[in-house]
């Protein structure tokens, strides 16, 4: 099956004093790629009707200076925003919550329990009529003036929307992708600041791993080395193996070669 992904990289050099004009400029793109997005729905294999538009740019604050100036404009678009439970519920009792998992699974707790009036208030439709365009922030505003859950509402909203904003992380994740709904075939991607891909799709794939964590490694190892230590003396031939531990010794001494690495390193500021 062969997917029809149509991607136009709209890269902003420009310095911070011209912010304004970046965002205008992105402006113009999109209106561009609206017109485009028809044609593009009219190829064979890429489905009925107009292809949805996709924008991603590497912070949320970026998107909003170009929602700001697309509502300067005339053209008025249905719009969607796509962010996390952490800055768009307005629930007390998950605003409360000191970590985004805690918000995460009180949030999920509430809906499925049927036990949030934000969630159960949410109207798309009727929020939308009134304003087409929104970034996070109106949506919070909107969310709490009708006691609608604005996290779910931007869901809602994606469904029929013509644009839909979204950071990078959300759209080159494939779970993340897969979790809110984002179908890119036959879409038009927009990727703002495009240099910077390279780098989140970096962070996507990276983790830290402390001094601490190669330590506790090291002490498993070691508990290992014992237990294989014991069978050896006991002639488990079947269960013990000269060839896994000497795997496991050089294991542990590859191991506290980067602990001690890791310890200069860090002593050495």
């Amino acid at each position: 099956m062969f997917v029809h992904l149509h991607i136009y990289v709209y890269v902003c050099a420009y310095c911070l004093c011209e912010c304004a004009y970046v965002c205008l400029h992105a402006v113009r793109v999109l209106r561009s790629c609206v017109h485009m997005s028809v044609r593009v729905a009219s190829t064979p294999g890429c489905g009925e009707g107009v292809s949805k538009i996709i924008y991603a740019s590497r912070t949320h604050s970026q998107l909003a200076q170009v929602i700001r100036e697309l509502k300067n404009t005339s053209y008025r678009p249905r719009v969607a925003i796509i962010g996390s439970r952490e800055q768009m519920c307005i629930h007390p009792e998950v605003q409360r919550k000191e970590t985004n998992t805690e918000k995460v699974h009180l949030c999920r707790a509430k809906v499925k329990a049927n036990s949030c009036i934000y969630y159960n208030n949410v109207d798309a439709k009727r929020l939308q009529s009134s304003e087409p365009i929104m970034d996070i922030e109106d949506l919070v505003v909107a969310g709490n003036r009708h006691r609608m859950c604005p996290y779910y509402l931007a869901r809602e909203l994606k469904q029929d929307a013509d644009i839909i904003f979204m950071p990078y992380n959300y759209l080159l994740d494939a779970k993340t992708r897969k979790m809110h709904g984002v179908d890119v075939r036959g879409a038009v991607v927009i990727l703002d600041e495009a240099h910077n891909i390279e780098k989140v799709c970096e962070e996507a794939t990276s983790f830290d791993l402390t001094s601490l964590d190669i330590a506790y490694c090291i002490a498993d190892v070691d508990y290992l080395l014992q237990m294989k230590k014991e069978e050896l003396v006991e002639g488990d031939g079947e269960s013990a193996s000269d060839d896994d531990f000497k795997a496991l010794l050089n294991l542990k001494g590859k191991m506290a070669t980067t602990l001690a690495v890791h310890i200069q390193y860090r002593n050495s500021f």
